[in-house]
């Protein structure tokens, strides 16, 4: 019937546990692991009716109950911190591994411990890495400063060999999932935090935490009034999170993050509606629904394909929202988005407040460009994009190159002549690449020299700092 609250001192790895209201878990070592919560991993039938000694009678059921889930022993919350701080002189990385977990959730009907009066989610995670992805998540190609070679998300199967060598089955992991009916699964994602590990643990060893502090003088328009640093000055962000929500029921009661606070974060559902009120992304991000992938990458300056794409490093805290509908929602600056959506709301040129341009935008400007070319000097076969002056472009000034575009550049002639190959050197902030070239024309003392290996990422780059350029954000980000 109730609830139940429990700490370890020693790394643990649990392969089945439950409550019929609220569970929490506190791991003081390093390391913990959640095989199955809530959830058994072979759910019991209708002959396994609990005989409870104080209602004998009250028909609680181990697993499923299709007829009354409100009987099914499954939490209504959940509250796991791994701490690593006991014995741990020289290092701070505690991990939580989150097979499979099943909530009922509590339509915010609990109050968190935060003074600000925000409720209880209904799943809270603390630990400086979170491994809680299921078997369906899809993997990232992306690369980043910490997986330069992408990451596999998908959490795998598992076995119970460990506790029983005669059960050989496999398993897939599950992630989180709502059991039943009701209202979104809410989702607070932390970073291990002092006062808790003063306040649990004797004496405790740790003294490395990861602080996220506020960030200050932060334009209006990207300002996030739920950002919970605002509050207290600072918090803390996990490392590494990987979580799937929903990926394992259809009731579609979608997934609210009220806080993600991390370093990096993959974090998907198959649900519709992905919402989060107080996100805090250092390096890189992925936040995928059933149909969107909305990203945050702090990590380099380039487009990466995406529906949305945000850059948060200098605003901080932001909001965002994703559905099945065509407009996409969030207050942080937008580097890029899929020409066939919205952000926030309609405009020929651009569809939210920090005035990016839509990438169908610049492609108009280009054909504008390649027909003024045509009709001055009838270059029809002349593969031509949006021209761009290197002038305070991040181009290194002894380069020599006077402009830029995807497709082909202006350099200093030197002794080139037309028709020759040649190459460009390209410094472009922390890319350094040779490209190979050929000169069109001559004028004067410059060439203008036609790209024939330009490598995409550069060229996704040259876009990115166009875009920085002329949306300026009218002085108030212009640093970003």
């Amino acid at each position: 019937h109730g609830s139940i609250d429990f700490d370890m001192e020693t790394n643990a790895d649990i392969k089945e546990i439950t409550a019929g209201r609220g569970l929490r878990l506190t791991q003081k070592a390093q390391n913990l692991t959640v095989r199955n919560l809530g959830m058994p991993v072979d759910p019991v039938g209708e002959s396994s009716q609990f005989e409870d000694m104080l209602n004998p009678h009250d028909d609680l059921v181990y697993g499923p109950n299709p007829v009354s889930p409100e009987k099914a022993v499954i939490p209504n919350y959940v509250v796991i911190r791994v701490l690593d701080a006991v014995d741990t002189p020289e290092r701070a990385e505690s991990n939580l591994y989150i097979y499979s977990a099943d909530v009922k959730g509590t339509n915010g009907a609990i109050k968190n411990y935060y003074d600000d009066g925000s409720r209880l989610a209904d799943v809270t995670l603390m630990a400086d890495n979170i491994y809680a992805a299921s078997y369906k998540a899809p993997n990232s190609k992306v690369s980043t400063k910490t997986n330069p070679h992408g990451v596999k998300i998908g959490g795998g199967t598992y076995t119970n060999t460990d506790f029983d060598p005669e059960d050989t089955n496999v398993y897939e992991m599950r992630g989180v999932n709502g059991y039943g009916e009701g209202g979104a699964i809410s989702v607070d994602i932390i970073g291990v935090d002092s006062d808790v590990v003063v306040d649990i643990v004797d004496m405790p060893q740790r003294s490395d935490y990861s602080v996220q502090r506020s960030k200050s003088n932060v334009p209006l328009p990207f300002r996030n009034k739920y950002d919970r640093t605002k509050f207290y000055d600072y918090d803390y962000k996990a490392d590494n999170v990987y979580l799937s929500v929903n990926d394992y029921v259809d009731t579609n009661r979608g997934v609210e993050l009220d806080t993600v606070y991390a370093r990096n974060a993959y974090i998907n559902t198959q649900d519709t509606n992905l919402s989060m009120q107080d996100g805090f992304i250092n390096n890189y991000a992925e936040f995928r629904n059933k149909t969107k992938l909305a990203v945050v990458d702090n990590d380099y300056r380039r487009i990466v394909d995406s529906d949305m794409q945000l850059f948060t490093i200098k605003t901080g805290s932001f909001s965002m929202g994703l559905s099945d509908s065509t407009i996409m929602k969030t207050v942080a600056p937008v580097v890029d988005f899929n020409p066939y959506r919205l952000v926030n709301s309609y405009s020929s040129e651009n569809s939210f407040v920090n005035l990016t341009f839509k990438e169908t935008s610049l492609r108009q400007k280009e054909k504008d460009v390649y027909k003024e070319l045509q009709r001055k000097n009838d270059y029809t076969n002349k593969d031509v994009s949006l021209v761009y002056s290197t002038a305070g472009f991040g181009l290194l000034p002894d380069s020599e190159i006077y402009e830029v575009s995807r497709t082909g550049a202006t350099i200093n002639a030197n002794d080139l002549k037309v028709g020759q190959k040649t190459t460009v050197k390209l410094q472009l902030n922390d890319i350094d690449v040779d490209v190979e070239a050929n000169v069109k024309e001559i004028h004067g003392d410059k060439a203008t020299v036609q790209f024939l290996n330009m490598p995409d990422e550069i060229s996704n780059q040259i876009m990115f700092e166009y875009m920085k350029k002329i949306n300026s954000m009218k002085n108030s980000i212009s640093s970003l």
